[in-house]
């Protein structure tokens, strides 16, 4: 089911120092219930295969499991991870959860979404308007890939067309971007519409 490898290693590793532990689970604790093999690879809630993990350990432990598969399994851990989060603590309830079942998902989303994890259109800040030209700013005022020394240099080295000057219509410009830019159109449909040759780096 696992691959032998050290991801593997250090996962049973983890198991091992839980069980050395031996820590009852409380509700509350900071220690939360794991799945050695998860419930959607066919894992039991028997004893046998259950953890007692503080939230680091657990969280590692969801990551480490993604190297130890491959296939749709490596897709399914990387799916647990993706959801995984620290205030989502299933210990208080009857029996252990997993995270990487439908159910789990709903229980997981709605938790996220009321501790605010989740920030999705006007409540995004990063999405907000100032924000975007503030960026866009900062890419056009700081970016050192447009200073003339660093185009000249990607001109020379750089066997893209894209970067190198091109003549459009009769018009020198830097790049094709530039050239699109100022036709209004995209570098594809520049290329369909208007006469252009791209000139060579000297």
């Amino acid at each position: 089911m696992f691959l032998d490898n050290k991801y593997t290693k250090v996962y049973y590793k983890i198991i091992t120092r839980s069980y050395e532990r031996s820590h009852v689970k409380e509700r509350n604790d900071g220690y939360q219930t794991h799945h050695i093999i998860p419930r959607c690879f066919g894992g039991t809630d028997d004893l046998s295969n259950l953890a007692v993990l503080t939230y680091k350990e657990h969280r590692v432990c969801h990551r480490l499991l993604i190297g130890m598969t491959t296939g749709a399994s490596k897709y399914k851990m990387m799916y647990a991870y993706k959801l995984f989060n620290a205030k989502y603590d299933t210990s208080h309830l009857p029996s252990p959860q997993i995270y990487c079942t439908p159910k789990s998902y709903i229980k997981m989303s709605n938790a996220r979404k009321a501790n605010g994890s989740y920030k999705r259109g006007k409540d995004n800040i990063f999405s907000t308007p100032a924000i975007i030209e503030q960026v866009r700013k900062r890419m056009i005022e700081n970016n050192p890939m447009k200073e003339p020394e660093q185009r000249q240099r990607m001109s020379q080295h750089n066997n893209n067309p894209n970067v190198r000057p091109i003549v459009v219509e009769g018009l020198t410009f830097p790049t094709i971007g530039a050239a699109s830019r100022y036709f209004n159109t995209t570098p594809y449909l520049l290329k369909k519409k208007f006469t252009y040759h791209f000139l060579t780096a000297t």
